[in-house]
């Protein structure tokens, strides 16, 4: 790393892909057109997200970049909730992913894929485990494992530490969820003499919030890429407007110095009136 020690963290969570509600790359499916939802998503990834990226590559200019896959990049319904899926083909899954995520991580130096949630992604994540295995910069846990269900990694001289599952957020006071995170893992690092970590990060739940860049740890709850499923229309009672998007984190001697939530917001409410 040069004189600068400046990196750049680009952070992404729950694509999803394999759900009808989730990203997915149109031109890589087979037997089945994407809906007015995936274009959406597609379009905003492939042409806003990524382009964004490039642009903050340009003016930050970063000596190092790196990439994070939060866990839950793909999803086939092992628990058989559901049948609002283009497929549960785990081949089809990990393929459409290659072809999705390679301009977004083609730009980094490194990615570490994080395990999610066995209900999307199998016994041991082994859907996440396989989409990470098809990337020549990932950083595998060993010589065995290309993902992790935890990791702690340090750039810049910021610790950095993420698995899947956060918190979830209250209706009312999302942020208390954060700092309720940030003060438990404060207690347990102290308690048991481990280095506090400088940043946080934590997908699962599809929003995104953080704490002040200038807490110890800083807590990012990072956005997914999937709108609403029919699951959630069965639980969530106040039709919350779904916002995907990713995160970019600037770190630089030890400090986040910088940080850009790229959040995108989906609009497209059919309002229907009699003629």
């Amino acid at each position: 790393m040069r004189k600068n020690n400046l990196s750049l963290d680009i952070v992404i969570s729950d694509t999803h892909i394999g759900h009808k509600t989730g990203l997915v790359h149109p031109d890589y499916l087979e037997d089945y057109k994407p809906n007015d939802i995936q274009l959406w998503l597609w379009n905003v990834f492939s042409g806003e997200f990524i382009p964004k990226i490039k642009s903050i590559i340009k003016d930050v200019k970063p000596d190092y970049i790196h990439g994070l896959a939060a866990g839950d990049m793909g999803d086939a319904d092992f628990k058989k909730r559901s049948i609002q899926f283009w497929t549960k083909d785990p081949s089809a899954i990990k393929r459409n992913a290659k072809h999705l995520l390679f301009p977004l991580f083609d730009l980094c130096n490194s990615v570490h894929f994080i395990k999610g949630t066995r209900a999307h992604t199998g016994q041991n994540s082994h859907i996440d485990e396989e989409i990470a295995g098809q990337f020549s910069n990932t950083v595998k846990k060993d010589e065995f494992n290309n993902s992790w269900y935890r990791c702690v990694y340090e750039l810049s001289g910021v610790l950095v530490d993420v698995q899947h599952v956060g918190k979830n957020r209250s209706k009312w006071a999302p942020e208390n969820m954060l700092t309720a995170l940030r003060q438990e893992i404060l207690v347990d690092r102290t308690d048991n003499n481990r280095r506090i970590p400088d940043v946080v990060y934590r997908g699962h739940f599809h929003w995104f919030g953080d704490t002040s860049i200038h807490d110890k740890p800083y807590i990012v709850q990072v956005p997914s890429w999937q709108l609403p499923t029919d699951f959630i229309a069965e639980i969530d009672p106040t039709g919350r407007t779904p916002i995907v998007g990713g995160f970019v984190a600037v770190y630089q001697n030890s400090k986040v110095v910088d940080r850009f939530p790229l959040t995108y917001t989906y609009k497209e409410e059919k309002i229907w009136k009699p003629k």
